[in-house]
């Protein structure tokens, strides 16, 4: 049966050839190299096939029927090792692994034995057809047909979980692999003398070139270029054995000699693959040189540094875009491409594109952004066509993927590559054909694979950079819309100004000319010096009188405070003793001292006169204002006041024995209205305006001087005051 044979060895080159690609392609990761062994196997019982139909003796095909079962036995074993590695079970299946290697073990050494085959017979035409021995039956049943059905099972279980891509590509493998399977079940009703000859080997190959199929068109295993050439190789061996054997044939025929049909095919069939095997080592050197050397053609991993180079020195989108499309252009020969950046308006759903003018009339791109907003994986589009549930994955997008193919195709693009954005939906590139109707390869994805994260950082920075612009111009637009109205506002303010001074001089003349003329009116009734008085009214005009001084003193500060934060405040200097200055004011203040029954004295003052030229005026206001708080905060106890030179500064110390201050109110002392907590509660009857403070300090600075005080709650207080012994006029 010279068909059958034929069909065989066209099952033996193909399963040969695959196994041969696969492992050129990448022989040390175990998925491939295990997937490479499965077709050996097939390459062994269909080489042992072969050379059984075209044995022309018992003992001749009596081997090689041998030979083909140790074949049989090891596809089933190949297959679910292979199995398990894809789907990550090797694991969980580690038993049912080992049993299937010593089973195919077993079942090939007692291949040569009467136990798997008893011997041959005649039957349906063939010559030589095996008959099954006691063991063949367990072996048919449970390690062929049983691990055989095991792994599809697997298969198929694991594929509901898949999508996309993925899922359709491994559907095509099992349903090459179920086909190629249940066509080599034809060949076993005949052992057991059923009349149905194998007319399923002739559909065996259909296993090969769905494997090649799905890894051409899915890119299954991600091989697709070496599956090219494996695919280009086996066409080439096919014409060149055809062409061989006409040769021959014709070449017998005109030397009248007879035609050996199974020598012809043998011979004519190894020399085909010796010079396919050959000739593509050496075109694979010549191309190597050629490309290499000649064309200058860059590998993929220095293409994807150039390319992530190139973006990475642009901060600038447009820019960005242009640098972008022109290396695109440069190292992936594609003819146009444009990017939608859907993240670059937070505020609105409309994304920012930029294209090449040359670019086609992108008429779908907010569609096609939409689709792919929250899609991650990288659509090829002759991958889309006719794959179903791939990127529909919610149920919000109401496009399928026939439609999305068609408009992928009106729009002229070739490829989609969803772009991560930080906390937003993808951004998209999407990229036109390649220059000289070329093809997007398996290398080509993965340079876009390894470049889409990059460009995601690079984008942001953008990004970024973008609204940062933005940012600037609208703040550049508002500071001058404030500017002018800023402007105006200075513009308003020295008016309000001049009328502040204008203001306190007449508050100055206005109100204290007044109050000052009561105080005196208040003063010479308490005297007597306008006739007497019942103590009730006495009493009254007390009152008035203190109430007539607080209001003076306001009426004072609030002044001081104005000049102050004007900066129209002047030193007036001139030479006093500052010894005698102090002795004045604690002499003035004795009597409100010896009201409160506590005691009020100056201590360690310098021998001689301590002379300073400086703002008389300004000092006697510090000194009485701390020594009047000094008195007016103690209940109890003392109020000691000191004088020392140090240096080219007198120091003043004021101590009293009074209510304290706190750690917290220390920092908020000599702000303007401040007044403690402490003295609120302790000295109710105390007033004041909480200013003195405040202007005591301001008086000091305006001298060169400081203060600073050292304070415990409820045992007393110790301000210190440095005044320079030569003041200047600032």
């Amino acid at each position: 049966m010279t068909i059958y044979a034929a069909a065989s060895f066209i099952n033996f080159i193909g399963s040969l050839v695959l196994a041969g690609g696969i492992l050129i392609y990448n022989y040390k990761k175990p998925l491939y190299l295990k997937l490479a062994m499965v077709n050996i196997a097939i390459a062994v019982w269909a080489f042992g096939y072969w050379m059984w139909q075209t044995s022309i003796d018992y003992n001749s095909a009596l081997f090689w029927t041998q030979i083909l079962t140790i074949g049989s036995a090891m596809i089933p074993t190949g297959f679910f090792i292979w199995v398990t590695e894809y789907l990550n079970e090797t694991k969980r299946y580690r038993i049912i692994l080992i049993l299937s290697i010593l089973s195919a073990f077993v079942f090939s050494t007692l291949s040569f034995s009467g136990h798997m085959i008893v011997g041959l017979r005649s039957i349906a035409g063939f010559s030589f057809w095996p008959i099954p021995g006691v063991l063949y039956h367990l072996f048919l049943a449970f390690h062929f047909v049983g691990l055989m059905m095991f792994g599809f099972y697997r298969l198929l279980a694991n594929a509901k979980n898949m999508h996309g891509v993925e899922h359709q590509r491994l559907l095509i493998v099992v349903g090459g692999m179920i086909f190629g399977f249940v066509c080599g079940l034809t060949n076993f009703p005949l052992w057991y003398g059923i009349n149905l000859p194998p007319v399923g080997n002739f559909l065996i190959i259909i296993y090969p070139l769905t494997l090649s199929y799905a890894i051409l068109r899915y890119r299954f295993l991600d091989i697709r270029l070496i599956a090219e050439e494996v695919v280009l190789n086996f066409i080439r061996y096919a014409l060149l054995h055809i062409f061989f054997i006409i040769v021959v044939t014709a070449y017998s025929i005109y030397l009248n000699e007879a035609v050996n049909v199974v020598g012809y095919v043998f011979f004519s069939g190894l020399a085909a693959f010796i010079i396919t095997v050959v000739g593509n080592g050496v075109n694979h050197s010549l191309q190597n040189i050629v490309t290499r050397r000649l064309f200058k053609i860059i590998p993929a991993e220095i293409r994807l540094r150039r390319l992530q180079s190139a973006i990475a020195q642009t901060v600038e989108l447009s820019q960005l875009f242009d640098t972008l499309q022109a290396s695109f252009k440069i190292h992936m020969k594609t003819e146009s491409a444009v990017l939608v950046l859907s993240s670059f308006n937070k505020f609105t759903s409309t994304p920012l594109i930029f294209a090449s003018e040359d670019s086609p009339n992108y008429s779908d791109l907010g569609k096609i952004a939409s689709v792919f907003s929250n899609y991650d994986d990288i659509v090829l589009y002759d991958e889309l066509k006719g794959i179903h549930k791939d990127i529909r994955r919610s149920k919000d997008l109401e496009i399928g993927n026939e439609e999305l193919a068609d408009i992928l195709s009106n729009n002229g693009i070739y490829v989609v590559v969803p772009i991560p954005a930080k906390n937003s939906v993808n951004n998209i590139l999407c990229l036109g054909a390649k220059q000289h109707f070329g093809v997007y390869t398996t290398q080509d994805i993965s340079i876009l694979e390894g470049l889409r994260l990059h460009l995601s950082t690079v984008l942001e920075n953008s990004l970024l950079y973008e609204h940062e612009k933005q940012f600037n111009a609208e703040l550049q637009k508002r500071v001058a819309e404030a500017t002018s109205e800023l402007r105006s506002a200075y513009n308003e303010l020295k008016n309000i100004d001049k009328m502040k001074d204008y203001i306190i001089d007449i508050t100055s003349h206005e109100l204290r000319t007044p109050a000052t003329i009561v105080k005196s009116y208040l003063w010479l009734i308490l005297d007597g010096r306008k006739g007497d008085i019942t103590p009730q009214q006495k009493v009254a005009i007390e009152r008035a009188y203190h109430s007539n001084d607080h209001l003076l003193q306001l009426i004072t500060d609030m002044l001081d405070i104005a000049r102050i934060e004007k900066g129209k405040l002047e030193l007036n200097l001139s030479e006093f003793d500052l010894n005698k200055t102090v002795i004045e004011i604690i002499e003035e203040l004795l009597p409100l001292a010896r009201d409160k029954h506590i005691g009020l004295n100056v201590e360690d003052t310098e021998d001689g006169d301590l002379i300073i030229n400086g703002d008389k005026d300004k000092v006697t206001e510090v000194v009485m204002n701390l020594v009047n708080n000094a008195i007016k905060y103690t209940k109890k106890g003392y109020v000691k006041v000191s004088i020392k030179k140090e240096d080219k500064f007198a120091i003043v110390n004021v101590s009293d024995t009074g209510v304290g201050i706190s750690e917290a109110d220390q920092a908020r002392l000599f702000t303007k209205f401040f007044r403690t907590e402490q003295t609120l509660v302790e000295v109710p009857s105390a007033g004041g305006t909480g200013l003195g403070l405040y202007i005591t300090k301001a008086l000091l600075n305006l001298m060169g001087g400081s203060i600073s005080l050292e304070s415990t709650l409820n045992q007393g207080t110790t301000f210190t005051v440095r005044i320079p012994l030569s003041q200047q006029v600032k």
